[in-house]
């Protein structure tokens, strides 16, 4: 096989591929909906920052989650709340403390391809 059989058959192959990878979404009013909550949710810093963190399949606490961002505990605790109430973490009691983990593989999808975007990969 020579070199031009060989860039034949890579740009033969090459569609395929592309076909799978960008197939049409099509979104009807309800689904459109649900992912407009997903992506206002993903719109806000703190949130994106906090949900990178519960993807190291740990459980944190606010506290943990705070000091690791550097913020106040009110404000993390207040965008956790939202993250739960979307079904994006869960919640486990333990004594007095709470600890978050990521709960939704979508989500955990999502952040892991816009780290990707981002970083240009």
């Amino acid at each position: 096989m020579n070199v031009l059989s060989t860039v034949r058959m890579k740009v033969t192959l090459l569609p395929t591929k592309l076909n799978q990878d960008h197939r049409p979404i099509l979104f009807d009013d309800t689904e459109a909906e649900a992912a407009v909550r997903i992506f206002k949710a993903l719109s806000d810093e703190t949130r994106v920052r906090t949900l990178s963190i519960l993807t190291m399949n740990k459980d944190y606490c606010v506290s943990d989650i705070a000091s690791m961002l550097k913020m106040d505990i009110s404000r993390i605790s207040h965008q956790l709340t939202k993250l739960e109430d979307l079904g994006f973490i869960r919640r486990r009691k333990s004594g007095k403390n709470a600890y978050y983990r990521i709960s939704d593989d979508c989500i955990r999808s999502i952040l892991g391809r816009a780290k990707e975007h981002v970083a240009g990969i």
